[in-house]
């Protein structure tokens, strides 16, 4: 019998999942609130494809002179042609500490997971038919203590540092995933989901008037199962145009994966309008998968768009005495 290692979902453009990256994130920008949107098809070559959707809002408090900020966020994942299905239902909570220049930011994320398997589209050995030598799927699998269904309760957690110096931000995260490791065995016996750690961390500085330079680390394990994103990423500023396209970004991304082999390089492409981002991706597969999957691997699609900015300027109101 050989060994399988599998871990969460993950997105190529992590950091456009703010809420699923990292519960700290809840209320972590400019504005009022925020929506996050996002789509990724996996292994279509291979047959049926994994697909994960995801949607993100989250309310900033500082519109009412506050620091706490809440949100919701959802995600729905089916996996081949098993039909393995998540959901994922979270509510989100964070407290911000501190100025413009240096901010901390406390986050906390219980939620609601339901899960579901179609166990009708597998084989197991105990269906093999000796007689006509192939698998007969009305034969009894023997998995009679099957369950089709399940849902659990989980707690999700982070921490988040961001420091402006000279126009140079750093932003370093640290989040832990299924703190209450909840019990998600099929088969009615105890099989705890182990906490996935993530550290991420983004670098930018401006290169320029017009361009600006983007590093970015993210580092998440689950028990044996590991990943480490590294993406390099440029972004231009564009002259007033008639689409009214502020900006676009692109970059280069490596996935390494288990057993520190390189699982993936990315493509990604993004334009940036007033208050909204839209970006692509894509996966060439260069694992030892390749040679089934001629290089490709997944789709990636991302929408955030949020209320203008917060403006603290002060004003002048000149009014008539009477």
């Amino acid at each position: 019998m050989g060994s399988l290692y599998s871990q969460d979902v993950h997105f190529t453009q992590y950091d456009a999942s703010p809420l699923n990256l990292n519960p700290a994130n809840t209320g972590n920008y400019d504005g009022f609130w925020r929506f996050s949107g996002n789509f990724r098809t996996q292994w279509r070559v291979l047959g049926e494809p994994f697909q994960t959707s995801s949607i993100g809002f989250d309310k900033s408090g500082k519109r009412n002179g506050g620091n706490l900020s809440y949100g919701l966020y959802i995600l729905g994942d089916a996996s081949g042609e098993t039909n393995l299905t998540t959901s994922r239902y979270y509510g989100n909570i964070a407290v911000h500490l501190g100025d413009e220049r240096n901010k901390w930011h406390f986050g906390l994320q219980p939620g609601f997971v339901q899960k579901g398997i179609n166990v009708s589209s597998l084989t197991f050995p105990e269906q093999f038919d000796n007689t006509s030598g192939v698998f007969n799927p009305d034969i009894d699998n023997g998995e009679g203590n099957f369950l089709s269904s399940l849902s659990y309760f989980d707690v999700n957690a982070g921490i988040m540092y961001s420091t402006i110096r000279d126009l140079k931000t750093w932003n370093y995260g640290l989040a832990v995933h299924h703190l209450v490791q909840p019990n998600e065995s099929f088969k009615r016996n105890d099989f705890n989901l182990p906490m996935r750690y993530i550290l991420s961390v983004k670098h930018s500085r401006p290169i320029n008037d017009k361009w600006s330079a983007i590093g970015k680390l993210m580092y998440m394990r689950q028990k044996k199962a590991s990943e480490t994103l590294v993406q390099a990423v440029a972004s231009k500023t564009l002259a007033r145009n008639e689409f009214g396209i502020q900006a676009f970004y692109t970059g280069i991304s490596s996935r390494l994966g288990i057993g520190r082999n390189t699982d993936a390089l990315s493509y990604i492409f993004g334009l940036q309008f007033p208050r909204t981002d839209v970006g692509i991706s894509y996966d060439l597969n260069v694992s030892s998968l390749a040679a089934q999957t001629n290089l490709r691997g997944a789709f990636e699609l991302s929408v955030v768009f949020w209320s203008g900015k917060f403006d603290y300027s002060p004003k002048t109101i000149m009014c008539e005495r009477l």
